[in-house]
């Protein structure tokens, strides 16, 4: 279980929410951020803190938000301990949304599974390529904010040019929390309702760099 613990940033009586930095719908595009960014492990993303209870310290971790102009941070290695990094209104001031909110937010929780930034002999965070409006998670984030919605974010094992790491980011993950299983192991037949595709029947988790899933038709 991973919290996204907004309680105490939402605790805070002396605001209102009509003169807070984040609104509940920018926590709620954050969590479907965080969700998608994880939703190949078997990785319960919640708000909820009954949830977070019930499972065993070994098997959760937690991220607090709290409205500060810090920099956010995630301590390294935190997942199995009552640790929480500290994630911050900052970076982007009022140009925050939701979705750029998840972004940070899932750059941090990496920190908390062990993950190092991906970077160059020259930079710390890999700024991105934008050919392909594409950027590890564990770069830098800011790019997004100008790329719009087609950019791609992805967990990585420093395969671009001059990479400063080669972790494998999705394996390092893999050592705290087990990958879901394969849905589509072969092809699967497309599903047609009333003459039409049916979108919410036809859909497939890859959940590997050699999962590929397929549907026929006739």
């Amino acid at each position: 279980v991973l919290l996204l613990d907004i309680d105490t940033y939402f605790s805070d009586k002396s605001k209102s929410d009509a003169v807070r930095k984040w609104s509940r719908r920018y926590f709620y595009e954050n969590w479907q951020a965080v969700a998608a960014g994880f939703s190949m492990f078997e990785l319960n993303v919640v708000t909820d803190w009954d949830a977070y209870r019930q499972a065993s310290i070994r098997n959760r971790g937690k991220a607090c938000y709290i409205d500060d102009t810090k920099q956010s941070y995630g301590f390294f290695n935190t997942i199995g301990s009552n640790r929480c990094g500290s994630y911050n209104y900052n970076h982007f001031g009022d140009a925050y949304t939701g979705f750029r909110l998840g972004r940070v937010s899932l750059h941090e929780a990496g920190h908390m599974f062990g993950l190092r930034h991906k970077g160059t002999p020259t930079s710390e965070y890999h700024g991105g390529i934008r050919t392909y409006l594409w950027g590890p998670v564990m770069g830098n984030q800011w790019m997004g904010n100008y790329w719009g919605a087609s950019q791609v974010l992805q967990w990585s094992k420093g395969e671009y040019r001059d990479a400063n790491s080669k972790q494998d980011d999705l394996r390092q993950i893999g050592r705290y929390v087990a990958r879901r299983a394969d849905d589509i192991t072969g092809t699967r037949g497309l599903m047609i309702v009333g003459g039409r595709v049916s979108v919410s029947q036809n859909t497939g988790k890859i959940t590997d760099r050699t999962d590929s899933d397929a549907w026929t038709f006739t």
